[in-house]
């Protein structure tokens, strides 16, 4: 008794078409340095009886909020629970959430972002 005949191999699948490229990320509503982790230059200055720190220039990724320089002065001069004013250019007071990029591309003068920090209030 003869053996059936093999079934012929099946045709090989054809290749699965390649996923889509990634999306092309589109610019960020800041502007330029908003995303990418550009760095903004920082320039504290003390008001209302808050002492000066030793240093006082300091550059920081301009995605991240306003409240984390509110947490870094609190630590650095000290007095976490302590009211603490803090004001860009001489007057305006920015919201926590606010991104440095966009206060630095608003407010900058010469490319430093002039932060004025204090125990009272400075300007009304």
């Amino acid at each position: 008794a003869a053996a059936p005949a093999a079934a012929p191999a099946a045709a090989p699948a054809s290749p699965s078409p390649s996923p889509p490229p990634p999306p092309q990320q589109q610019p960020s509503p800041a502007g330029p340095g908003a995303a990418g982790g550009a760095k903004v230059k920082l320039l504290f200055r003390a008001v209302a009886q808050a002492p000066a720190l030793k240093t006082t220039k300091y550059q920081i990724d301009g995605s991240q909020p306003f409240r984390k320089v509110d947490k870094f002065l609190r630590s650095t001069l000290g007095r976490p629970s302590d009211p603490l004013f803090l004001y860009c250019g001489s007057g305006f007071s920015p919201t926590p959430w606010q991104t440095l990029a966009d206060l630095s591309a608003c407010y900058a003068v010469k490319g430093e972002l002039s932060v004025f920090y204090g125990y009272q209030e400075a300007w009304g």
